[in-house]
C-alpha cells in the first residue's frame, strides 16, 4: 500500500457511518466493511487520481475524528441545554430547553448523540440536575389528597353509624 484509504478509489466517500459522538467511518467497496480512512490500511489500495486533495483531506479529518464511545456525561453539562429557557413544574423542579432535540428535557437525563460539553461549573450542573430529578407536572397537590382523605373518613363514619 502506497497511500491511505482516504485516497483509495475503493473507498466510497458518500457512504458514511457516523460515530456516536463524532466523525465517520467509510465503506470499502471491495471488502464491504466500514473503515477508518485515517487509521486503517488494506491490501486492495488503488489510488483515485480523480479525487481532489480537498476531498482526501476531508475524508481523513472525518475519519480521524471518529469516536464511537458512549458519552457518560449527563444533559446537565451539555452545551445544547439552554439554562435560560426553563419550564418549571407545577409541583416542583424544572425542564430545560434542548436546542439539539427542539424540546424541553430533564437535566438529570443521560446524554444523547448530540452531546457537546457546555463547560458549566459544578454549582450550575448540580442545580440543573436537581431541577430535572425533582420535576413534577402532576395536578394533584397535597391539598387535593388531604381533601379526598377527609371525605373517605367521613364516608366511613357515616357508613358505620347508619349501616350497622
Amino acid at each position: 500500500m502506497s497511500g491511505g484509504c482516504n485516497s483509495c478509489k475503493n473507498l466510497d466517500p458518500k457512504s458514511k457511518n457516523p460515530g456516536r459522538t463524532s466523525g465517520y467511518l467509510f465503506l470499502c467497496k471491495v471488502t464491504g466493511k466500514w473503515v477508518n480512512a485515517a487509521k486503517d490500511s488494506c491490501d486492495y489500495y488503488e489510488e483515485d487520481l480523480g479525487r481532489s486533495s480537498y476531498e482526501i483531506n476531508t475524508i481523513y479529518k472525518e475519519s480521524n475524528e471518529y469516536n464511537d464511545m458512549i458519552n457518560s456525561a449527563g444533559c446537565n453539562s451539555c452545551a445544547n441545554l439552554d439554562e435560560k429557557s426553563k419550564k418549571p413544574g407545577k409541583t416542583g423542579g424544572a425542564l430545560y430547553y434542548c436546542k439539539a432535540k427542539g424540546t424541553y428535557i430533564k437535566g438529570s437525563d443521560n446524554s444523547c448523540e448530540q452531546y457537546r460539553d457546555g463547560f458549566r461549573d459544578r454549582y450550575d450542573k448540580n442545580k440543573i440536575f436537581e431541577d430535572g430529578k425533582n420535576y413534577s407536572d402532576s395536578n394533584s397537590s397535597m391539598g387535593s389528597l388531604l381533601f379526598i382523605l377527609v371525605l373517605l373518613i367521613i364516608f366511613a363514619i357515616v357508613y358505620t353509624i347508619f349501616f350497622k
